[in-house]
């Protein structure tokens, strides 16, 4: 209970400064917060690091956030489409010295009119009242802005799939 407290005030409190981090200890923090959450509603997570102990340099919780988003995101997915096996695969790895989160889930996928629409600023696919339209332009922003990186959607057979490019991998 404390490691999870201790996790969470960490997680909490925004960073001052750019720092070396571990994704999979990111990711690994996350799962500690909103795993039982996820867990709640039935979602199963299968997290597959294909490469260990990926470094890079940033602001490490507003990575956090990026993937928060996006799993708070599919999570509504599932419930508003009402799908009952409910699953998100995220995959960690390097491609050209460029680390990349894969986040793949079965709840659908966004609707095909609007898929370019979807990183515009307060566009939302949920009802009046249940989304903002923020997260996903916000997540792009942080991901451009700060990670030198992108957040790039593609549709899949019955869902979604977010690469999170992270940048630089940092083998120092």
């Amino acid at each position: 209970m404390s490691t999870t407290i201790e996790t969470f005030m960490n997680f909490a409190k925004p960073a001052k400064e750019e720092k070396l981090f571990i994704i999979e200890h990111t990711i690994q923090d996350i799962m500690k917060i909103i795993g039982g959450q996820l867990a709640n509603h039935g979602i199963i997570i299968n997290i597959n690091f294909k490469d260990n102990d990926i470094k890079i340099f940033g602001y490490e919780d507003l990575l956090e956030q990026v993937i928060i988003n996006l799993l708070s995101n599919a999570k509504d997915a599932f419930i508003e489409q009402h799908i009952i096996d409910r699953i998100i695969d995220i995959d960690v790895y390097k491609k050209n010295d460029i680390a990349i989160i894969q986040m793949k889930d079965n709840a659908g996928g966004i609707p095909k009119d609007v898929e370019e629409k979807i990183f515009n600023p307060y566009f939302t696919t949920k009802e009046q009242g249940k989304g903002t339209g923020i997260g996903l332009y916000m997540s792009l922003d942080i991901m451009k802005k700060t990670f030198n990186g992108d957040l790039v959607y593609s549709k899949i057979d019955g869902g979604s799939c977010f690469h999170i490019i992270c940048g630089r991998v940092d083998d120092k």
